[in-house]
């Protein structure tokens, strides 16, 4: 066996052009020169801190479309399950490359997962602030503050939440950036991650040994607040300590030899959800440029339209402009984001005109499908050695048990 030489793939270079800068090429290579367990850079004390902002706040939170990331309150992040997709993503398609297709995080999990709001202008202006001076000026709402302060205290809250949680970084170390093979570091939405994996794939998750019910409080009126956005699920778990699910290469065999009766395609299809989540599901099959002053990420549901029930067929190249990568706000914070990406704000203003649909699906797909075939030329089948040659030898003794069962 240890003779037997495994092509990790692709087969065809067409799609992913840059696999000899990817980190699964070095992985494979065994040529790594850090910890191969990216460190996930979130800001936890202002997460995990215990005191819940007043009702009256909460109410602009509402107001705001923050309510439920609001509600989603602290989850721990596993370092080594949020590096194995990692590895598994690729910047040329947006998109994770596994054994049974192409999958991804779309609009769709965005608003079901945290509630986030998903439709509307893009953001062309930033700035940079200190967490620590968020904390330290907008602790406690005082109990004679009027309208205009409260106003103040619920913005400051807002931008406390999404920098410990949505943009935790420094200057976009995110998924597409974490694909390098030197990089130790990685920020971004990293819980959305997570949860995405988590909901999508079961035999991954913790073992739980308890969930505690939320209390949501009640608003200013004194009137119970909405339930929260389907993240929650995971929120109060009591998880088992020091479970193998915790160690990298667990998770590498797990997506390795990943069976399509593992995948859940669709998991929200039965799920009990608040209105706020399903705002602007008119967009979520939209193929079109998600905007954040410099930040541009195509959003490509017409390679996962599993994930929506329908059929997949192969998918048009995705213009994924490479040189986006490169542009961060340093010495960029007064630049005229609106001309620069005036293309991809275009786009984006007609997102209803860019909505892709197809027939309806029976899972699973075959193994011959067009689809399919094409697929396993394409992609970057294995990341690291020990899994692939384990991969091979489940395949090929399910293969002699088959025979022996026939015969």
């Amino acid at each position: 066996m240890d003779d037997l030489e495994i092509i990790p793939g692709p087969i065809d270079v067409s799609v992913l052009t840059l696999q000899a800068g990817h980190r699964s090429t070095n992985t494979w290579n065994n040529t790594l020169r850090s910890d191969p367990i990216l460190h996930c850079r979130r800001r936890e004390a202002v997460l995990s801190r215990g005191n819940r902002p007043h009702p009256r706040i909460v109410a602009y939170l509402q107001r705001a479309g923050f309510y439920g990331l609001y509600c989603l309150r602290f989850i721990q992040l596993d370092w080594a399950l949020i590096t194995a997709f990692v590895e598994r993503w690729r910047e040329e398609t947006h998109t994770f490359h596994l054994p049974q297709g192409e999958m991804t995080i779309t609009l769709q999990d965005v608003g079901v997962m945290l509630g986030l709001p998903v439709d509307g202008q893009p953001v062309l202006k930033g700035a940079r602030l200190s967490m620590l001076w968020l904390s330290d000026i907008f602790g406690v709402l005082p109990d004679d503050a009027d309208d205009v302060t409260v106003q103040q205290y619920a913005r400051a809250y807002i931008l406390e939440m999404i920098g410990g949680s949505i943009f935790a970084d420094k200057s976009g170390d995110k998924l597409c950036r974490a694909t390098k093979p030197n990089t130790k570091d990685i920020g971004g939405a990293l819980i959305l991650v997570q949860l995405w994996a988590w909901s999508r794939f079961p035999h991954m998750t913790p073992d739980i040994l308890s969930i505690q019910p939320i209390d949501y409080g009640v608003d200013a009126a004194g009137q119970p607040l909405p339930q929260g956005p389907h993240g929650v699920r995971w929120a109060n778990a009591k998880c088992k300590q020091e479970v193998s699910t915790h160690v990298l290469q667990h998770y590498r065999n797990a997506l390795g030899m990943q069976h399509p009766d593992e995948i859940v395609w669709q998991p929200y299809v039965n799920a009990d959800l608040p209105d706020y989540c399903l705002t602007g599901q008119e967009i979520w099959r939209s193929v079109v440029p998600l905007i954040c002053t410099n930040i541009v990420e195509m959003h490509c549901p017409d390679r996962v339209l599993r994930q929506f029930g329908m059929q997949q067929p192969i998918p048009e190249p995705v213009d994924t402009n490479v040189s986006l990568h490169k542009i961060d706000l340093r010495g960029n914070v007064h630049k005229d984001w609106a001309s620069f990406h005036d293309t991809y704000i275009d786009r984006w203003n007609n997102r209803l005109q860019h909505v892709i649909t197809r027939d309806s699906l029976s899972l699973p797909m075959a193994y011959d499908d067009e689809y399919m075939v094409w697929y396993r030329s394409i992609t970057r089948r294995h990341i690291d050695q020990q899994s692939a040659r384990f991969d091979v030898l489940v395949r090929v003794f399910t293969w002699v048990g088959l025979r022996l069962t026939y015969w």
